[in-house]
């Protein structure tokens, strides 16, 4: 009979630690998963931007590198004005005792933060090249990195979260 408690406690003991194991692997991947569909939606939202502006520029240009670009829009979208600056930058936001990373987006004098507060951006890099490979106010193609993770994870371990896009200007002339 102890024998046969002990065999059962090993097994019970076994099937806890795989459904644990599971919990935190599931947890890490919703945790990635919030992150990639925040910055998704941060690329297509600068994309969309990029495709009705004109005369990208930099903090200090060249754009290469650079965490700050700046967009001058040629049509208005939603009802907003042709000729207005847009702006994306990664700023530092102190929340209680905590610093993280957030990328706000600059429309006039207003900006609205375009990540949320629960991930923190560590990386956030923007290239523009034309076909010659130098900086020029109208480039032909954006390369845009972006980098961060779960602030407070659920599962106590913070899995990073990288992606790349390449933005490419439409030519108008023949």
């Amino acid at each position: 009979m102890i024998i046969a408690f002990a065999l059962m406690s090993i097994a019970l003991s076994a099937s806890v630690q795989t459904f644990t194991a599971t919990q935190r692997a599931y947890r890490q991947a919703q945790d990635s998963e919030v992150v990639t569909e925040a910055f998704s939606f941060l690329l297509e939202d600068m994309t969309r931007e990029a495709r009705v502006s004109k005369g990208y520029t930099c903090a200090a240009p060249p754009c290469s590198g650079k965490h700050d670009v700046r967009l001058t829009r040629i049509q208005g979208i939603n009802g907003q004005l042709v000729d207005e600056q847009v702006r994306y930058i990664l700023v530092a936001v102190t929340d209680g005792t905590e610093t993280y990373g957030q990328i706000q987006k600059q429309v006039g004098a207003t900006s609205v933060p375009i990540t949320p507060p629960s991930i923190n951006i560590t990386t956030f890099r923007v290239s523009a090249y034309t076909a010659n490979s130098t900086f020029l106010f109208e480039p032909n193609r954006m390369i845009v990195q972006l980098s961060g993770e779960m602030r407070h994870p659920v599962g106590g371990i913070a899995l990073p979260v990288s992606l790349q896009t390449t933005i490419t200007s439409r030519s108008t002339t023949p």
